[in-house]
């Protein structure tokens, strides 16, 4: 018997500058304060430094500098650290992030012209009304 794909599914969804992003909830671990953060001098270009983790240096990636956005805000910025099984890696987002759960109807694809090869992009979210959010795919960031 073949199951349907889930007609809903939770997200954290969070800011870059004034853009919001979503990921699903299952490939999230944890997410942090970024006052831990340490960062590294002369470190990999879009590399934010790195965060210790239950006894783990975690690497963690600056996602503005990754997606190429200016404006941001340092104001609240967290950690979220990826549930991945082969290494841990977190990404620097600009806001407290949020669950919510997003409907599989609200998800729409990209325009082609938006896309390119290894982009990080899954489809964009209608949140409401004026609220879009970029569905990201964690596993290629």
């Amino acid at each position: 018997m073949q199951r349907d794909a889930p007609t809903s599914q939770s997200y954290v969804v969070f800011q870059i500058g004034e853009n919001e992003f979503a990921l699903p909830l299952f490939r999230i671990r944890q997410i942090l304060s970024s006052e831990d953060l340490q960062e590294l001098a002369g470190g990999e270009q879009g590399k934010a430094g790195i965060v210790m983790h239950r006894g783990r240096a975690i690497d963690v990636l600056d996602l503005a500098k990754r997606l190429a956005i200016a404006g941001r805000s340092y104001r609240q910025q967290s950690i979220i650290v990826l549930n991945e099984p082969s290494a841990s890696r977190g990404i620097l987002v600009d806001s407290a992030p949020i669950v919510t759960t997003i409907e599989a109807r609200q998800i729409h694809p990209l325009p082609t012209l938006v896309r390119s090869p290894g982009d990080p992009y899954e489809g964009i979210a209608k949140l409401g009304e004026d609220r879009l959010a970029i569905v990201l795919d964690a596993t290629r960031l």
